[in-house]
């Protein structure tokens, strides 16, 4: 699973950007050339992840 933090802002032109054009472009592909174009640094997460559905779930 891949998780990019980005604006909102920035993901809602970038989302504008993609719409506008005439080629299909997935959204891995279109957030992977965003990360390139904007020299933005990428970490591995190796620790640990769990979904938190609720307030009980989370303590």
């Amino acid at each position: 699973m891949d998780t990019y933090l980005l604006a909102t802002a920035d993901l809602i032109d970038l989302l504008d950007v993609a719409a506008g054009s005439q080629t299909l472009v997935t959204l891995p592909e279109l957030l992977r050339d965003y990360v390139l174009a904007n020299n933005a640094n990428a970490f591995e997460y190796t620790g640990y992840l769990a979904r938190v559905s609720s307030m009980q779930r989370f303590f």
